[in-house]
């Protein structure tokens, strides 16, 4: 976890006071697992219910929950890189190795899974920020379709 922080830190170009906040706020620490965070986390997948002794629906939300953090993560990656003017060929080989190693966290540790998270990215998210409906500048909007295309070429 401490080298994704980090990676995320030079990507973004976060002062160490921005990263404490990070730590104080407690997102990565351990805690408890309830089926209402499982619900939030998993985008409403399945149904609330509050017994989790179904363990088929379990799975449902903690792969789906999976798949749409590491999804917001790789959007929160560009955007840092993008509002920080960082070079973008570096900056994406750094996204690429945080996104890898936050899929190992969650066990999507195989090779198409940085892959696979790029193209849920690039169909779901990207969209918002790229058509021409959207409220972002032109400068973010390049930005952004700079490093969708080197993500894309690297993966």
């Amino acid at each position: 976890m401490s080298q994704i922080l980090r990676t995320a830190q030079t990507v973004g170009n976060f002062h160490s006071s921005t990263m404490t906040l990070v730590e104080e706020l407690g997102w990565h620490a351990d805690h408890e697992i309830t089926a209402p965070s499982l619900l939030l986390w998993s985008g409403g997948i399945e149904e609330y219910s509050s017994d989790l002794d179904n363990p088929q629906s379990v799975q449902r939300m903690v792969s789906a929950g999976a798949d749409l953090q590491l999804m917001h993560f790789t959007h929160a990656m560009a955007g840092a890189a993008v509002a920080a003017g960082q070079p973008v060929d570096a900056s994406s080989e750094l996204i690429v190795e945080a996104v890898r190693r936050a899929a190992g966290l969650v066990g999507a540790e195989n090779a198409g899974a940085v892959r696979d998270c790029y193209r849920m990215w690039r169909a779901s998210l990207l969209p918002q920020v790229l058509t021409p409906v959207s409220a972002s500048p032109e400068s973010v909007k390049t930005g952004y379709r700079s490093f969708a295309h080197a993500l894309e070429s690297m993966l």
